[in-house]
């Protein structure tokens, strides 16, 4: 029911480890975070300003001129002399700032329209947030739309930063919530964001565009892993790119499901590295429409079924996946576009008449770690990208790019951030306004971002060519002077897994353990007394031995694999001639009588196997057949 620490695993934030070995290799580990080693501690941090300088704030800085102006016209000492040498200084800054001067008024912003009575609620009381400093601005904060810019809020900031003080303390719940969450790979955010979810008892709906058993089996293990009380997990295959998968996923999930969703996180996205201006296809073209049209396409058609059914008093709340990359590094093809024609619909939602339906919250994510993928899908983000145990240039780069002030963060700390914009009093405010939270960690305040990376990816890559080239250089001078034979010694020696079946025979009782039995002599004829020699269990995962290790494993070892390949007849044991004619004693194919090592078993009768065993429903064509 609860949003468990325990069950979310975020207790330890990690910080990306470097190192060059002295044979040249790049090491790129994930290791505990000095200085934070639990979620009160990182909130803490987060809540901390970072060394790179915020952009000016001109308004600010005019209203505090102008301020200044004030007083030295109400001063009556000041001689007209001074005051007309001060005016003109104070129109050189005016004229600097590029902003009107006193004797303009600045306009007033055009009202939005008029929304609907079921929409008009006093905005929900805020307690005292954090204690933040106006002119400090923390590593994670909030933005409130003032005018037609987003300026920083402090209030909101604080409140945010309390609301995840306390998920980090004692949790939060998302009992009775329903969540729809695309783009829910292997090792991504949205992952995570799921295990939260789960973890909190929401009912969460994801989509996947590989939809097979393995897939099933993977979101399986993550609900059983995850799943509280009242939670509820549900796998849809789903192309984000197909307007008819839109309208029909949204459809399944009012009509089929009978859900009204609470969330909604749009995350899937389809990279377009390398493209420029001139190099914009058909691929472009689609991962715009995934990123961008189909975005509103979903939210278009949740709003429909919300207006048909009258729910005006249970807005969705939308996630929308922003990105500071607004062309900065290029090659990138359209996902710059798609990503800033998002930010369109914070103008759309009080000029349109959908406001009621939706709220919306936007999440700029900079730098985050993903261990097996980008979450972006710009190779800019693959620059930033921190990893554990994969050598890419973005996982070079993190270490050092944290020395210049600003954070990286793991996909576990990301969704920790954006799980807490799912809070119900977060959630209640972007009933009334759509809010900016930028997590950027201030990377989007860094100048020269292209060359740091650069420069620091470069320092490594001749670090690491150096330490190869003295490697090498002592290599041959160790094989010249102590032979080949010695070298040989230090060589790493690969060594092929093999099957190690154990057939025990069963250990017989000794003849006194049948003393009790004398008792019967005489009395029973042995002709026609029954006697079982012995039993085995055949089943659908097999044999007692391959059912008891996919029950405690939920997998075959080297040797169940070998002995269900055996048992179903894909492989059989060989003891002769190959048709090539040399001599061969092992396991071979079936079909072809081609020779097949153990270790490959798994990785050529893996899918026939799963296929055909365990508990399967009787289809069709087998009832036909029979």
């Amino acid at each position: 029911m609860f949003l468990s620490l325990t069950n979310y695993a975020v207790t330890f934030p990690t910080a990306p480890n470097v190192e060059i070995s002295k044979n040249g290799d790049i090491i790129v580990t994930e290791v505990v975070r000095e200085g934070v080693r639990k979620l009160e501690a990182y909130v803490e941090e987060m809540s901390s300003t970072n060394a790179v300088s915020a952009p000016m704030n001109v308004d600010k800085v005019h209203a505090s001129v102008l301020k200044l102006w004030n007083v030295v016209q109400s001063q009556p000492g000041i001689s007209e002399e001074q005051v007309s040498r001060i005016k003109d200084l104070y129109d050189s800054v005016i004229n600097s700032l590029n902003t009107k001067g006193p004797e303009t008024k600045l306009k007033a912003a055009p009202q939005p329209r008029t929304r609907r009575a079921s929409s008009q609620f006093l905005r929900p009381q805020v307690p005292g947030g954090a204690s933040i400093s106006e002119d400090r601005i923390p590593l994670l904060h909030l933005k409130r739309k003032v005018g037609t810019s987003w300026e920083y809020s402090n209030n909101l900031t604080g409140v945010y930063l309390d609301i995840l003080n306390e998920i980090a303390t004692s949790g939060t719940s998302f009992k009775d919530k329903n969540a729809l969450l695309t783009g829910v790979g292997k090792g991504s955010i949205g992952v995570e964001i799921l295990k939260g979810l789960l973890s909190g008892g929401a009912h969460v709906v994801i989509t996947t565009s590989r939809y097979s058993r393995a897939t099933v089996e993977y979101y399986q293990a993550i609900f059983q892993r995850n799943g509280s009380k009242g939670s509820a997990l549900t796998v849809v295959p789903f192309n984000q790119a197909s307007k008819q998968d839109v309208e029909a996923l949204i459809d399944y999930i009012y009509t089929s499901l009978g859900m009204d969703l609470d969330y909604i996180l749009p995350f899937a996205a389809l990279p377009e590295n390398g493209r420029e201006i001139d190099g914009l296809d058909d691929k472009s073209e689609l991962a715009h429409r995934m990123m961008l049209v189909n975005i509103l396409r979903l939210m278009g058609a949740v709003k429909n079924k919300k207006a048909s059914r009258n729910f005006v008093t249970r807005p969705t709340q939308v996630i929308l996946p922003l990105s500071p990359n607004h062309g900065l590094f290029g090659n990138d093809g359209l996902y710059s576009e798609s990503k800033i024609s998002l930010e369109t619909l914070f103008n759309r939602w009080s000029a349109e008449s959908w406001g009621e339906y939706l709220g919306l919250a936007g999440a700029v994510i900079g730098c985050v770690l993903i261990k097996r993928a980008c979450y972006c899908a710009s190779d800019l983000f693959r620059r930033w990208t921190r990893g554990t145990g994969l050598m890419n240039a973005a996982s070079l780069v993190s270490q050092e790019l944290e020395s210049y002030g600003v954070r990286t963060f793991s996909a576990k700390e990301m969704a920790f951030n954006i799980l807490g914009l799912m809070h119900p009093l977060l959630f209640s405010i972007t009933q009334v306004e759509p809010i900016w939270a930028d997590l950027n960690g201030g990377m989007d305040r860094l100048p020269d971002l292209a060359d740091i990376t650069s420069r620091i990816r470069s320092d490594i890559m001749k670090k690491s060519d150096s330490r190869r080239a003295i490697a090498r250089d002592n290599a041959s001078d160790f094989k010249i002077i102590n032979g080949v034979e010695a070298e040989r010694v230090l060589q790493t020696v690969h060594v092929t897994p093999r099957a190690n079946f154990k057939f025990d025979f069963p250990t017989l009782p000794p003849a006194e353990s049948l003393q009790d039995l004398s008792k019967l002599r005489n009395l029973v004829d042995l002709d026609k007394v029954i006697v079982n020699t012995g039993f085995a269990e055949v089943g659908p995962w097999g044999s007692s031995r391959t059912r008891w290790e996919m029950e405690v494993r939920g997998d075959f070892t080297l040797e169940g694999w070998v002995e269900m390949a055996w048992i179903m007849g894909y492989i059989k044991h060989f003891d002769g001639r190959l048709k090539n004619g040399s001599l061969y004693v092992g396991w071979v194919e079936s079909k072809s009588g081609e020779p097949v090592d153990e270790k490959d078993v798994k990785n050529k009768f893996e899918k026939d196997i799963l296929a055909h065993a365990g508990v399967r429903l009787i289809g069709k064509k087998l009832i036909a057949s029979s």
